[in-house]
C-alpha cells in the first residue's frame, strides 16, 4: 500500500485514489471520502506537523473529477510541512537559550498553532522572563487547557503562589478544566511554600474532578502533606497506591516527611521497608535518612548508610 501521509499514531493513505483510479472509480471515491472524514473528524484530527508527505502525488494518475481534491491535499501538506519545520527551529533555538533568535522566527511565522505559542511561552519562562511569557499568553487567540497548564507551570517554577492560584481561578471561570500537569504544578508550589490550606483546597478539587487515582497528582499531594508535617493524611494517601514500590519519589516524600517531623524511628523503619520492597533510592533519600539518624542519635546506623 502506497503511503501518502504518515504520523506517529495514524497512517493516512490515498491508495484507492492513486492506484488504478480510472479502473476502480468507486474505490477512489471511497478513499477520498475516508480521507475527508479523517481531516474533519475531531476524534482523528491531527495537529499540523504531525504528518508529512511520504510520497509525491502523481497527478497524472487522477481523473479530472478528483484533480481539484488532490491539489487541495497537496496544498494542505505543503502548509503543514512549513509550519512543522518552523516549529522545530523554534524549539531548537529555545532549548539552546537563543531567545531573541527564537522570537524572530516566531514573529516571522505566517501561521502558528498551539505548539508554537506554548514553545515561545516556555522559552521565556525558562529564561526567567515572566512578563514576556505572560504577554505571549495574552496574545493567544484561542486558549486551551494545555495552554493554561503551560502558563501555570511556568509561574510554578518560580514559586509564584499567589499568581498561580489567581490563574487557577481564571482558568475555571473561562470554562477550562485543569489538567493533571497543572494540578501537580500547583501542588509543588504548595509543598515549596508550605501552603497547607491551599493544598487542601486543591485536594478537594482533585476528589471532585476525578483525579484521585492519578499518580502525578497523588504523588504531589503526599509530598504536600509530608512537607507540612501532616503525616496521617500522607500515610492515608500513600496506602492508596497499589504500585507504590515503583514510585521512588513517593517513598522519598514519606521518608522526608517523617524525618522533618522529628519522627526519626519511623523514618528509619520506613527506610528498611524501602530496602525490603526493592525501591530505588535517589539523591534525596540519604540526606533524609541521615537527618532521621541524627534525630535519634543513631550514630551506628548512620555509619552504615
Amino acid at each position: 500500500m502506497e503511503e501518502l501521509y504518515k504520523g506517529d499514531n495514524v497512517v493516512l493513505t490515498l491508495d484507492e485514489v492513486q492506484r488504478k483510479n480510472s479502473a476502480r472509480p468507486k474505490k477512489s471515491e471511497e478513499g477520498v471520502r475516508h480521507f475527508r472524514f479523517i481531516l474533519r473528524s475531531p476524534a482523528t484530527a491531527l495537529p499540523p506537523g504531525d504528518f508529512h508527505l511520504a510520497a509525491p502525488i502523481d497527478f497524472r494518475r487522477f481523473s479530472l473529477k478528483l484533480m481539484q481534491f488532490a491539489r487541495c491535499v497537496q496544498s494542505i501538506v505543503n502548509s503543514c510541512q512549513t509550519l512543522f519545520r518552523s516549529n522545530q527551529l523554534l524549539k531548537e533555538l529555545s532549548k539552546s537559550g537563543q531567545i531573541d533568535e527564537a522570537r524572530k522566527v516566531f514573529d516571522s511565522m505566517p501561521k502558528r498553532d498551539e505548539y508554537t505559542w506554548n514553545t515561545m511561552m516556555a522559552a521565556y519562562f525558562n529564561s526567567g522572563k515572566l512578563v514576556e511569557a505572560r504577554k505571549v499568553f495574552d496574545d493567544i487567540p484561542c486558549k486551551s487547557s494545555i495552554t493554561w497548564s503551560c502558563l501555570i507551570s511556568g509561574y510554578c517554577q518560580y514559586g509564584c503562589g499567589y499568581e498561580v492560584f489567581d490563574l487557577f481561578q481564571q482558568m475555571r471561570l473561562e470554562g477550562q478544566k485543569p489538567s493533571q500537569y497543572s494540578l501537580a504544578s500547583m501542588l509543588r508550589v504548595c509543598s515549596m511554600l508550605g501552603l497547607i490550606q491551599s493544598g487542601e483546597l486543591i485536594h478537594g478539587y482533585v476528589l471532585k474532578s476525578g483525579f484521585e487515582s492519578n499518580v502525578y497528582v497523588l504523588t504531589n499531594l503526599v509530598d504536600v502533606y509530608a512537607k507540612c508535617k501532616r503525616m496521617s493524611e500522607a500515610e492515608y494517601l500513600f496506602k492508596f497506591f497499589s504500585n507504590s514500590r515503583e514510585n521512588n519519589v513517593l517513598w522519598t516524600s514519606m521518608l522526608t516527611g517523617y524525618a522533618q517531623s522529628g519522627d526519626g524511628h519511623k523514618a528509619i523503619e520506613f527506610f528498611h521497608d524501602m530496602h525490603k520492597e526493592a525501591v530505588e533510592l535517589n539523591h534525596f533519600t540519604f540526606p533524609s535518612i541521615l537527618t532521621a539518624c541524627s534525630s535519634v542519635s543513631s550514630q551506628c546506623f548512620g555509619e552504615l548508610c
